[in-house]
């Protein structure tokens, strides 16, 4: 006897044939398969299980959150710690995915239906600078730390010399 499975509900696969007759298939997870007819009356059961769920890649270069991921996933990456005198920008892709907030070092995105690459970039830190103010004196301006002042004190009154620098 031939035996052909019904088509699976939406989100389901064929899993095997069952019997409680002691009837052998042929093939007992295929879908179409045989066995020999008995001599008395037998009952086969087609049973289904959950469709395995596809998923895609995610790539992220110079961060974490790389894996698998299926679609509608809601995925979240983070940045890794900028090299010294860098900060972190922003993330980019040419994969389409729109990011909850770009600019951000955590964000997320919901996952499409292919593969993603994302990539964290970094820019240049802002430099402070401090203001120095030269009373009787020129080189005030504004300064980073770590950088080299040169003042100079202004000529002396008649009768006066420069003694010292105070701050």
């Amino acid at each position: 006897v031939t035996i052909t499975a019904n088509e699976p509900a939406p989100g389901k696969v064929f899993d095997k044939w069952t019997t409680t007759d002691g009837v052998v298939f042929t093939d007992e997870s295929s879908a179409t398969t045989t066995f020999t007819m008995p001599a008395k009356a037998v009952t086969v059961t087609a049973t289904y299980k959950d469709a395995p769920v596809t998923t895609y890649a995610v790539t992220v270069n110079s961060g974490t959150g790389s894996g698998n991921f299926a679609e509608g996933d809601t995925v979240t990456i983070t940045a890794n710690e900028p090299a010294p005198g860098k900060v972190f920008d922003k993330w980019t892709t040419t994969d389409g995915v729109v990011f909850t907030d770009e600019s951000s070092a955590t964000t997320t995105f919901t996952m499409p239906a292919k593969a993603v690459t994302v990539t964290a970039t970094y820019k240049d830190a802002p430099v402070t600078t401090y203001a120095v103010t030269v009373n009787s004196g020129t080189g005030g301006g504004n300064f980073a730390e770590g950088d080299t002042v040169t003042i100079t004190a202004n000529e002396p009154a008649p009768g006066k010399v420069f003694d010292k620098w105070t701050t």
